[in-house]
Formats: C-alpha cells, sequence, structure tokens
C-alpha cells in the first residue's frame, strides 16, 4: 500500500480565524501527516511519499480553487505531476529498476576547468561558487556510494594527473579508493563504460552517466541505449538536482550488503588484477581460497532475499519475482526451502549474493527460482549450489530435483545453467535430475560451509 501525506487544506489556512486556532489546526494537521509517516515503520507492506515535503520544493502552486469547486479537484496539474513522479520513482524502486552504477566525467563535473590546462592548483573546487557547486556534486556522489552506488570513473584525461590531482587536492571528496573501477584514457567514452560494466560484472543497464560533454552524451547514448544518460553543463549548481531528481538511485530498503557493495565491487577489479599471474584458471581459482556459505533463510535475510528476487535480472532461473511478504510466508512454511548464498575470498566477503526458493512438499523437488549476483559468476559458484541442492534434496529423501529455466530479454547468461551442472533437458525449459542415479559435485576449489556467517 502506497500512502502520501496531505497538504494543509486551503479553507484552514486561508480561514478567517485567530493566529492561535490557526496555529492549533496546522499543529493537528501536521499530527495526521506524522501518523500517516509513522505507519511506514509499523508496516512493512505500506510506504508514505512525503507529498507535503515536495511541494514545498515546488514551484508550482498546490491549489486550484476554481478547479476545486468545479469539479472538486482541489490539487493544480503541476501537484499532481510532482505526486505522480514521486509514484512513479517508488514503483521503479520496488520492481527493482533502480541503477546500481554511476560513471562520472572529472573536467566541469566534479570540479570546474580542464585538467590538462590549468593543473590540480587551477580546478575550481571548494571555496565560493562555482567552486562550492562542484564540491557539492562530490558529497553527493560521497553519500550515493555509502548507500551503495558503484562509482566508476570515465575521464579523457592523463591517469598520472588524474591520480595526483584526486589524492594532492584538499578539497576533493572522492579520492582514488572511491572508486570501484578507473577508466581515465583518451579512448570513447562508451567503450570504456563497456569495458567497465565487464571488469565490475555488471550489466550496462544498471548504468548512470554523467558529463558535461553534450559530444560524449551523445555518443553514449547512441552506443550504449541502455545507460542513462545525464548532463552535467550548464550552471554547476543543478548538476545535483539533475542527479537526484529521477530516483535511478532510489532503493525501497537498504540493506548491508547494498552498504558494502561498492567495496565489493572494487575487489573484484583487484581480483582480476591477480589472476594475470596464474598460468590456468583453476590455478587461480585454487588460489582464490573461495568460501560459499549456504544458509536458510530466516527473518533477518528475508529482506535481503526479496531484495535479490527484485532486482536480480541476469542469472534469474525463472523471472518469478517473491516480495517480502511471499517470501517470509515459504520461509515460515515446511513444504518450502528458501536458501541464501553467501561468497568469501582472498579479497574479501561479498556478503549474501543468491537465493533460492524451493517446493519440497512431494516427492520430487521442484526449484521454483534461483537468482545469483552476476558479480560471482566465473567462480563455479552456481555449480556448486547445484550440487548443495541435490544433496540437500538427496538427503531428505526426494527421488528427484526439477527445475526450469524461462528466458527473458536479460536472462541469457543463465541458459546452460541446468545442463552445466548435470541435469536432463527435458524440453521447453524444464530440467531434472535423478537422486538416484549419483548427485553431482562441487568445484573441487570451492570451500562450501553451511552456517549464518563465512568462516574466517
Amino acid at each position: 500500500m502506497l500512502l502520501h501525506t496531505v497538504p494543509l487544506p486551503a479553507q484552514v489556512r486561508d480561514s478567517v480565524i485567530s493566529w492561535r486556532a490557526r496555529a492549533a489546526l496546522s499543529k493537528a494537521w501536521a499530527k495526521l501527516n506524522e501518523g500517516l509517516l509513522d505507519l511506514a515503520g509499523e508496516h512493512r507492506q505500506v510506504a508514505v511519499t512525503d507529498l507535503v515535503s515536495v511541494l514545498a520544493d515546488s514551484p508550482f502552486p498546490a491549489r486550484d480553487d476554481r478547479l476545486h469547486r468545479y469539479g472538486d479537484l482541489p490539487y493544480t496539474d503541476g501537484a499532481l505531476y510532482l505526486l505522480a513522479r514521486e509514484v512513479r520513482r517508488f514503483a521503479q524502486a520496488r520492481a527493482g529498476l533502480s541503477r546500481k552504477v554511476l560513471a562520472l566525467d572529472l573536467d566541469n563535473t566534479l570540479w570546474g576547468g580542464v585538467l590538462g590546462e590549468v593543473g590540480a592548483e587551477g580546478v575550481q573546487l571548494g571555496g565560493l561558487y562555482p567552486g562550492n557547486a562542484y564540491r557539492e556534486v562530490q558529497r553527493t556522489a560521497s553519500r550515493l556510494r555509502d548507500q551503495g552506488v558503484v562509482l566508476v570513473l570515465a575521464s579523457k584525461n592523463d591517469a598520472d594527473l588524474v591520480d595526483e590531482a584526486l589524492t594532492a587536492h584538499p578539497e576533493v571528496l572522492l579520492r582514488p579508493e572511491a572508486f570501484s573501477a578507473k577508466a581515465v584514457n583518451w579512448s570513447p567514452k562508451a567503450g570504456n563504460l563497456r569495458e567497465a560494466a565487464s571488469a565490475l560484472g555488471l550489466g550496462i543497464g544498471s548504468f548512470v552517466f554523467l558529463d558535461d560533454s553534450p559530444f560524449e552524451r551523445g555518443h553514449v547514448e547512441e552506443e550504449l541505449p541502455e545507460v542513462v544518460v545525464l548532463p552535467a553543463d550548464g550552471d554547476p549548481a543543478h548538476i545535483v538536482r539533475t542527479l537526484l531528481a529521477q530516483g535511478w538511485f532510489d532503493v525501497a530498503e537498504l540493506t548491508e550488503t547494498d552498504l558494502a557493495r561498492p567495496e565489493l565491487y572494487r575487489s573484484r577489479t583487484l581480483r582480476n588484477d591477480f589472476a594475470g599471474g596464474f598460468g590456468s584458471s583453476e590455478d587461480y581459482l585454487r588460489a582464490l581460497d573461495v568460501r560459499l556459505v549456504v544458509a536458510e533463510a530466516d527473518g533477518f535475510s528475508v529482506a535481503r532475499v526479496a531484495q535479490l528476487a527484485a532486482r536480480t535480472n541476469q542469472f534469474n532461473l525463472t523471472g518469478l519475482r517473491f516480495d517480502e511478504a511471499e517470501t517470509g510466508r515459504r520461509v515460515a512454511d515446511p513444504d518450502h526451502l528458501v536458501v541464501t548464498f553467501a561468497v568469501a575470498d582472498r579479497f574479501g566477503d561479498e556478503g549474501v549474493i543468491g537465493a533460492a526458493w524451493v517446493d519440497r512438499s512431494g516427492a520430487e523437488w521442484h526449484v521454483d527460482n534461483l537468482v545469483l549476483s552476476c558479480r560471482v559468476l566465473g567462480r563455479g559458484v552456481e555449480l556448486a549450489i547445484a550440487a548443495w541442492l541435490a544433496r540437500r534434496a538427496h538427503a531428505a529423501g526426494a527421488t528427484a530435483l526439477r527445475g526450469r529455466y524461462v528466458p527473458s530479454k536479460k536472462n541469457g547468461l543463465a541458459r546452460g545453467f541446468w545442463t552445466d551442472a548435470g541435469f536432463t533437458d527435458e524440453g521447453d525449459g524444464a530440467h531434472a535430475l535423478a537422486l538416484d542415479a549419483g548427485l553431482p559435485e562441487a568445484p573441487a576449489w570451492i570451500n562450501l560451509l553451511e552456517g549464518n556467517e563465512v568462516a574466517r
């Protein structure tokens, strides 16, 4: 359920009463809105959008007296537009359509001026306008990072000069370690963004790109239409509003994994660099010391599991989006199993990166859906998960384990999962594994553990 707070009615605001009485009515109205806002904290299925605060910062008048009398429509078209925008932002976040990555230009975006022309000491950053506007852009990006948004640096510049400026300039808020990936070179930015997505293991459709150059923005829009492209040219005082206005980074609820995401993806780039020193991929994987921890979902993990269902697209076998209420119901139902998967290796703890929803009510177990973050693919984690599910079903006396693959526009990455795991393709997306004919083994380099925390 989505509710919104309500502006003070004009008949109260404009009525001919004493100031004391008007203050009392305003206080009562504020109490009503406070109660509406509190509902979201008391009931997980209720969300509230604060229309009062939105209208307070709006260029539109909130009320139309003529329409109110003529058709009992008290709000102006502008106010209704703002309400619709807030509802759209809420629906976008709940549907898992928020973006995970913010790719940032440098010159005239994170600071004023061209670094290669004026040097680090000459860029406009901090102090009075326009430097204070650029510092606010950096502060906003830093706060987004704190909320789980992955930052990527995409600049046509000399890499050594950029590193020096980001490290030495006293007003810089985004130091080199704030960026999970950096593409600082003279290559086309569309190609750099594509390579950054590949290095991070994220779809290019999870990117927002902020740049002051109409040419660069146009090229990215042409080459990568899935990327949200935002302008940073014009008055720098408006960049922050441009970045936040459409709610591209809104989420319904922040989890610990969200907060850790930027560092997780930074570790991924370090992992890729580490891979270059091995003669074979198996030697590299063994050296990673991969640990997969499997745990049954509980009340503490339901929110994260539901978020994975909503936001995972590339490795999502059936597309079924089990929300928090349904996931919680299945956790409590002995005929169902909801399980989480967490991964860690020598470069850090990835946190909960996958989940499975299993119907175990009959002699054959059915995997209703399995989702997995694409950032852990390539390490054999998905095969270890299939082996664990088969072993768990066999131990419970099941005769077979069944699963489906339902193709979508985005989940081609998962197409071969069941057959790679040893299941028989029965046609029309159905796959089965007879549990009396031998169980699949997890890759030898993965340490498979059971529990709620990764062993250190």
